[in-house]
């Protein structure tokens, strides 16, 4: 890859970072941070040609639009470093508290009316660590544990 392809990678990742503020970042329902998407095209490539696939997200009404080959190509150019070495911001952090999810949480998350208030564990900087029932967070989960002697339990 030559520079000029590198600064144009860059740039359409810092358009599609600007596009897409506020947003879960498994991209799953953002419509509630106002986005809205639509695709044209036919055609994946990212040569220039006419009909190539795009995405158009729209966000305060300003369009953004991106070319899907692109996107798949900043996708593959994702590095994991170390899957087992969590650098993100709990390391380093001690727990200051372990109790149920506040109102406020339910709300935020879109869980309120289950019935179900998750354990949440906030950090001294007031990070809060709550399970979900699956990646986009649809729902509140449990969480597993196991004792020094090996007995595994749930919280739930």
């Amino acid at each position: 890859m030559d520079s000029n392809e590198r600064d144009y990678l860059k740039l359409e990742l810092g358009n599609l970072l600007h596009a897409t503020a506020g947003c879960k970042l498994t991209m799953h329902e953002p419509d509630e941070e106002g986005v809205t998407g639509k695709t044209t095209g036919v055609i994946l490539d990212n040569a220039g040609s006419h009909g190539e696939l795009t995405l158009q997200l729209e966000r305060d009404e300003e369009i953004y639009t991106f070319n899907i080959a692109t996107l798949v190509a900043l996708a593959r150019m994702a590095v994991i470093e170390n899957d087992n070495a969590y650098t993100g911001p709990i390391e380093g952090q001690r727990i200051e508290n372990v109790g149920r999810a506040s109102d406020a949480l339910l709300e935020v998350e879109g869980w309120v009316g289950d019935g179900k208030r998750p354990i949440v564990i906030t950090l001294t900087d007031g990070t809060v660590l709550y399970p979900v029932s699956d990646e986009e967070g649809n729902s509140p989960g449990v969480m597993s544990g196991r004792t020094p002697d090996g007995e595994g339990f749930l919280i739930v």
